[in-house]
């Protein structure tokens, strides 16, 4: 392995573990693009694994930036991902490349869900809730003392807290 490339190995497990499992990371050396991948994490993503090729669109990419960000990439079944590649160089040669691959379905499936509910919401009107009850206990913890009764020894007795609730009950 390319020892540029080897240095970026630590690196695809902790982007791996901190994007989360619909986020494939993956890191190939370009030194044999027909077995490129060297490191991966949640291939499931894109169903590769290590020893797979660079595809055509990576290679054909490689730029003179040092990374090309948020594009379209599709699996071999035909889903679509969100992608980034960072380009790894040595000297002008890039020698590997760090690759983000993002699953949207996770995302899109919480969108539908987000808009079916706030679809709901917005069909239903708007209305105002209160809460009478708790406005009343509010109103009656405010109250004087001498109005909430005490029993003998200074606090709040059971009949007295029963009264208030059917104050709050009656309110």
């Amino acid at each position: 392995m390319n020892e540029k490339v080897a240095a970026f190995v630590p690196f695809v497990d902790f982007l791996g573990a901190a994007l989360g499992s619909a986020t494939e990371v993956a890191l190939h050396d370009l030194t044999d693009p027909s077995h490129s991948i060297v490191k991966i994490v949640n291939g499931h993503v894109s169903g590769r694994a290590v020893g797979a090729p660079a595809t055509a669109f990576s290679l054909k990419m490689r730029s003179e930036d040092c990374f090309v960000s948020d594009y379209v990439s599709t699996t071999a079944d035909g889903r679509p991902l969100q992608s980034s590649s960072f380009f790894i160089r040595d000297g002008a040669k890039v020698v590997g490349i760090l690759c983000v691959n993002i699953d949207p379905q996770p995302f899109r499936t919480l969108e539908d869900g987000l808009k079916a509910f706030m679809e709901a919401y917005r069909h239903g009107g708007s209305e105002e809730f209160r809460d009478t009850n708790l406005e009343a206990v509010r109103a009656a913890y405010r109250a004087p003392l001498h109005r909430r009764g005490r029993d003998g020894r200074g606090r709040a007795g059971p009949l007295a807290a029963r009264r208030a609730w059917q104050d709050v009950e009656r309110a």
